[in-house]
């Protein structure tokens, strides 16, 4: 199953072997889709033993970070990785009149290049009894709070932005693996697309319903969440939905964005 094939008529209980794979290999990544939307698996990834391992923790580095992934594409390998929110004041300077990236974070972007991944079709399979996140709370303070409603109502006012997600962190410790967490978070909210990054004694987990963007040949298919409806079961129902989104101030903001 090396060498980037889907072999047919494969166990499922590969998933659960990958995502462990995942959580313990330096450098290991796994994007795993579900099929939710599809009506069937899709391939998933796994990436281990990247030829190269690309960092970007400066916004002045992600240019050259940009040209090296260009690069490798037209080599033939394979990149997967992530890009941080932060990496955003790339194209937005202004928002980033503050911002420093500390050493202490994640770099603001990380990619590895691989020769091929291993594709299989995953699973929601159970990985058992949940256990629940120890003393959750929140990172923010409600003086910072406070503070940044009032810088976001001033980009407000000034015409830079419709609208902006303040988001925070919630602080927890959960006293399983991280590949268990990760298959309670693909059971508990079945989502179409996840991942799994081991960076070194840190990881990064993540569940999205979103697809950003697929590339088939000339074709790019997007599924965003925000500022859609689901299609209607007549051509009278579509006419409603429309109507309503076009209404509806908040999800004209998202379209505009």
């Amino acid at each position: 199953m090396r060498g980037g094939r889907l072999l047919a008529g494969e166990s499922m209980s590969r998933t659960t072997e990958y995502r462990k794979l995942a959580a313990t290999e330096d450098h290991a990544i796994l994007l795993e889709e579900s099929g939710l939307i599809a009506g069937s698996p899709r391939p998933s990834f796994l990436f281990r033993n990247p030829v190269e391992w690309l960092e970007a923790r400066d916004l002045g580095e992600l240019p050259t970070f940009f040209q090296k992934l260009e690069a490798a594409r037209g080599q033939g390998l394979w990149s997967a990785g992530y890009f941080s929110y932060e990496c955003g004041y790339h194209w937005e300077p202004r928002a980033a009149s503050d911002f420093i990236p500390s050493p202490e974070d994640l770099p603001l972007a990380a990619f590895g290049l691989y020769l091929a991944p291993t594709i299989f079709a995953a699973d929601l399979s159970s990985s058992g009894p949940a256990q629940g996140v120890e003393n959750p709370s929140l990172a923010i303070s409600y003086e910072d709070f406070q503070q940044k409603i009032g810088i976001i109502h001033g980009y407000v006012e000034s015409g830079d932005t419709y609208q902006v997600n303040l988001t925070d962190r919630v602080q927890g410790r959960y006293p399983g693996s991280a590949w268990e967490l990760f298959a309670h978070m693909m059971e508990a909210q079945p989502v179409e697309f996840g991942a799994l990054l081991r960076m070194g004694d840190r990881f990064i987990l993540s569940a999205s319903p979103e697809l950003f963007f697929r590339v088939q040949g000339r074709h790019i298919i997007v599924r965003p969440v925000k500022g859609t409806a689901p299609r209607g079961r007549d051509a009278e129902e579509d006419a409603k939905r429309m109507e309503a989104l076009a209404k509806d101030e908040k999800n004209r903001a998202e379209n505009v964005m």
